[in-house]
């Protein structure tokens, strides 16, 4: 677009904020024709919440921010090459394979799904949130760049790991979310990940979402539910929605969301659901509510930590990263795979 403005003569000069943010030598890797390298802004206004809570700046694949030279840092080249082993192929898995990589060790990175890009490129797909998709492009190349080896499709086990035979091995396999109580056991409830993997298999009168992530992602699927589903219902035990998005996004949120005349129900505890009626409670005045005629229920949810592997390859150098650590959001994931990756 800056180009075109440039050319079309509708401007002399144009200036860039957010996009300096994520890569302050944007300009000359533009200037050099090296548009691939250069580390996307993906426009969530991350940077933006942190600034409104009082936080210093920050963003979420720029872990040199505000360093000295932050623009042309390289990173350093590894004493000893070493044979690595990543397991997942999310942001957290991905960030560390390139860097590791890049720093001249020889990275072979399993993957279960067909896709690279875990959880985050299954919430690209979603209303308002495509441009995340950029960060997992981003990894990708500069993983080809360096020569990391993806193996797609491929649930390892422990066999294969002792089998392979590596110096260190990362485990980033990630998180589920966890079912809500009282709604185990039914073929009509299913995880926010389950319905956006195969939204286009879900149709109906009514839908269900429960709400006890408070994410931007979350309202997304709140979007994509109303395209399916005759009348949404969004459920949350909190008085309010949108607790864990920033200020500016959670605008945009809320006009989706009354837009899509979705049914917000705030302070609103999950009972129990039986034959298409889902039992509500106020946990702040004990009444009970139900909704009656649902199709479907779709919970997000605190997410638990899926590192069933670790048990079985003790005695080997492992290192958790990511969501398969400890939950946590994307910042933390990515660059955390990032720091894993100088130590290696």
């Amino acid at each position: 677009v800056a180009e075109e403005v440039i050319a079309k003569g509708n401007g002399d000069l144009v200036g860039m904020s957010r996009a300096l943010i994520s890569d302050p030598a944007l300009p000359k890797k533009a200037r050099q024709g090296d548009i691939k390298n250069i580390r996307p802004c993906v426009f969530d206004n991350f940077a933006w919440g942190e600034i409104h809570l009082g936080k210093p700046l920050t963003e979420h694949h720029n872990p040199y921010l505000g360093k000295e030279n932050e623009a042309f840092y390289r990173l350093k080249t590894a004493e000893f090459a070493k044979r690595i082993l990543v397991l997942g192929g999310g942001p957290s898995g991905l960030e560390a394979a390139w860097v590791a990589a890049a720093r001249g060790h020889g990275v072979t990175l399993f993957c279960a799904s067909q896709h690279l890009g875990g959880s985050l490129i299954a919430e690209s797909t979603l209303p308002g949130r495509s441009e995340m998709a950029k960060i997992i492009d981003y990894q990708v190349y500069q993983g080809n760049t360096y020569g990391v080896e993806y193996v797609l499709n491929h649930r390892a086990t422990s066999s294969d790991v002792i089998e392979f035979g590596a110096d260190e091995v990362v485990l980033a396999t990630g998180s589920i979310q966890r079912e809500p109580k009282g709604l185990n056991n039914n073929d009509q409830v299913i995880s926010a990940r389950d319905f956006v993997s195969n939204f286009d298999q879900y149709t109906g009168k009514k839908a269900v979402l429960i709400d006890e992530d408070f994410s931007a992602a979350t309202y997304g699927v709140a979007d994509l539910l109303a395209q399916n589903f005759n009348k949404v219902f969004l459920v949350t035990s909190r008085p309010r929605l949108a607790g864990n998005v920033n200020h500016c996004s959670a605008i945009g949120v809320f006009r989706r969301l009354y837009s899509a005349d979705i049914d917000i129900r705030p302070a609103q505890e999950t009972i129990g659901f039986s034959s298409n009626e889902l039992i509500l409670k106020n946990p702040f005045s004990n009444v009970e509510t139900k909704i009656s005629g649902v199709d479907l229920v779709v919970y997000s949810t605190p997410r638990i930590s899926t590192d069933d592997l670790a048990p079985e390859i003790s005695g080997i150098n492992l290192h958790r990263i990511g969501d398969c650590r400890s939950p946590r959001n994307l910042l933390a994931a990515i660059q955390g795979g990032h720091a894993l990756a100088l130590d290696l």
